[in-house]
Order: C-alpha cells, then structure tokens, then sequence
C-alpha cells in the first residue's frame, strides 16, 4: 500500500486558474488577494479585518490593497487576542476580534477558491490515474484540487471518500451523504474549502465560542457543485465557479434547528448597510448560515472544537502511516509550525515492524531528509530524494 502526503509544494503546480494566479504561500496570501476581482467585490465582509490592520499596523483602508504578511503571523496574532479577550470577558474586544478572526478565515477560504477555479490540474490527474486500490492520499491542503481529480477519474465520491459521514452534501440540492463504496482515500488534516458548517461566534449567553446550529460540532456538511443558484447569506449566491469552487458564501446549511435563542416578546433584527457595490443577492437566505470548516494556519491549531471530527482523521492518517510499503512526500516541508504532523510521524513509525520507503520531492529537502532520518529513524538506504519543484507535468517516480 502507497501513502501520498500532499503539501502547499503540490498546490503550487496549478497554473491554469481562470484568474492567472498560482495558490499562495503564507508569506504572499495578501499580495495575491489584492490581485483577485474579489478584492473590489463589495459583498466581501473584511471591516473588521482592515480595521484590525489599521489598529495594530497604522495602515489605513486605503492602504489595505498594498498590505502584506504572512498570514500565519497575522491569523495567529488574531486569534492569541480574541482568546485574551475572552478570558478577561471584554464584551467590545470578543466582538471585533471575534468578527476579523472569522473574516479572516472566510477571505482564506474565497483566495483559496478564487484560484483554484479552472480545469482539472494535470498533476493531480497524474497522480490519481497512477493509484493503486488500497492507496490513500494524505493532504495538509485545504485547496480541492486532489478532490477534483479523484471525482473525474476513479470511483471516489464526496460522500465517503474523505472517512468522514457528512449529514448531506450538496450536488445542486442538499442530498443524503450515502457511503458509496469508495476504495482510495482521502485524509485532509486540516480541512478543506468545500466542508461547511453553521457559522461560529461568541455566545455571549453560554460565554464560549459556539456554533448557531444546535447539536454535535462534529456536524459536517459538504459541497460538491451547482447548477442554479444557492442558499447563502443575504441571497449573495456568485456564479462562474467549476465544480467544488464556490463564491465567498458558501451555501447554507439545511434547517435544522437554530441553536440562537430569542427571548419571549423580543425579535432578531440585522442590518446590513448597502451602497452602489453593496447590493442584496437575489439568491434565497433560507437556511443557517454557513462557514468553512478548516484548520487555519495559526500556530495554536484547535482540532478538538470539532469533537472527533479531526481526531479520527488523524488517526485514520496515522493507521496508513504505520501500514505503508512506500511514502510519497510531495511538496511538504514539515514546518515548524505543524508539530503536530511531526507527532503523527513518529507516532505512526513507533508501530511498525518494518521500515518503509520513502520519496521525497522538494526543491529543498534537506532538512526533511534530516527528520525522517533522525527524528522517525528511516535509513537513508529507504530514502529517494528528488530536488525538484512539482510542476503540472511532472510525473511521480513510482520505482521505489
């Protein structure tokens, strides 16, 4: 049995996005977010965002569109006060971080979707056409690339493809997710751009940070593709997107019940302020509305917010890991940020009874040469190590 471990190097292959840009890095997200339409659509919620900008960096809204850094930095600086202002119960500082913390991860996610919207990546159709039945893709990757290309050439399906039981999933219209009987699988640690569930705030009520929908976090719904327009906040539904991309909102989740409660004699009035670029959509607004369901690249990563959504994941990871005859490592660096991939590494090894091979393809591999041979204990006799950048012609050396 294979394991392919797919990092941001792998993303970077795709070239064909119908905006001409190639999938960001950390150290470049906002410079190529300034470059996207996106970036002047009014319907993209980041008040808050720029305002904590111009708090914390003196840079002004007009200055937003020349702003960059590295979005780790910055996620995990958010995200290290909306906690403190938690804890220290400060109502006004919850709020605004509360609101630039998910914005962030909603701008994330449209960047992500924005490029990643085009024709199938030749790369990723290579490898997926190269699998063997047992063979299982692991991903740091929120971009759907992998997914597309698994969709369009072999039996997988979103439905049980990613070891996840999803409540629906949406291919035009909410239907059941069904197990299909998918052989290959694939584990996305941290998330991905098309799992959706109810939006996360603040209950101030509960003091926690909470979901709208009532019931399990685990609660996961997933989006495939769309004909006709969707569900989504305030009816602001964008056309133009191929399969498993979507505009910034995603669509919203079914009725189930709202985990809000209204008090006796009271109702919930929104406003939501228009302009010239701030028009309602004309799509519906029933439903709960909906966010993304990833991991973002903070340093403090909270996996069990989810319940054992993540967990299993990474367990299923670390059962492929322990099991495998040869690991493919494609564009994945182990930063140091990702402690936790470290841990499933050597966790993983710490079950075997034999030492597998190993393929690594990085145009910098050294250092990752180094953690599989000091820290996981693999021989550089089980190594193969190519120096290259994955392009979308480049083909997997399967030799091992």
């Amino acid at each position: 049995m294979n394991v392919y471990l797919l990092g941001a190097g792998a993303s970077k292959s795709y070239e064909i996005s119908k905006t001409n840009e190639r999938l960001p890095l950390a150290v470049d997200f906002f410079t190529t977010f300034n470059k996207l339409k996106i970036s002047a659509n009014g319907w993209v919620i980041i008040s808050d965002l720029i305002g904590y900008v111009k708090d914390k960096r003196n840079i002004s809204f007009s200055e937003f569109s020349k702003y960059n850094e590295d979005i780790e930095k910055l996620h995990t600086e958010i995200q290290e006060h909306y906690l403190e202002a938690i804890s220290k119960k400060d109502n006004y500082d919850i709020y605004r971080y509360g609101r630039a913390y998910s914005q962030l991860i909603s701008l994330f996610c449209s960047v992500i979707n924005e490029i990643q919207n085009g024709d199938e990546s030749e790369f990723h159709k290579n490898l997926v056409l190269g699998l063997d039945e047992d063979d299982v893709i692991i991903t740091f990757n929120w971009d759907t690339l992998i997914d597309k290309s698994l969709r369009n050439n072999t039996d997988w399906t979103v439905k049980d493809g990613y070891s996840l039981s999803p409540e629906k999933v949406y291919c035009d219209r909410w239907v059941e997710g069904v197990a299909s009987g998918t052989k290959n699988k694939l584990l996305k640690l941290h998330g991905s751009t098309n799992w959706i569930s109810s939006y996360i705030s603040y209950d101030f009520q509960e003091e926690k940070i909470a979901f709208q929908h009532a019931g399990s976090n685990e609660l996961i719904y997933i989006y495939e593709s769309t004909i006709k327009p969707y569900p989504c906040y305030d009816g602001r539904y964008m056309a133009g997107y191929e399969d498993f991309s979507m505009g910034y909102y995603p669509p919203n989740i079914p009725s189930i019940e709202d985990k809000r409660k209204v008090p006796d004699n009271h109702v919930v009035m929104q406003k939501i302020f228009r302009n010239g670029i701030n028009p309602k959509g004309t799509s519906s607004s029933e439903g709960i509305v909906s966010l993304p369901i990833i991991i973002p690249p903070v340093k403090n990563k909270s996996y069990e917010f989810y319940g054992n959504l993540f967990p299993s994941i990474w367990k299923e990871a670390e059962d492929s890991l322990a099991d495998a005859d040869n690991i493919y490592v494609l564009g994945y660096s182990f930063p140091a940020t990702d402690k936790p991939s470290t841990d499933l590494f050597k966790k993983a090894f710490s079950r075997r009874s034999s030492i597998p091979n190993v393929v690594i393809v990085n145009p910098n591999p050294d250092e990752i040469v180094h953690k599989f041979t000091f820290d996981f204990g693999i021989p550089k006799s089980n190594l193969r190590v190519f120096y290259d950048f994955i392009t979308s012609e480049y083909v997997i050396q399967k030799n091992v």
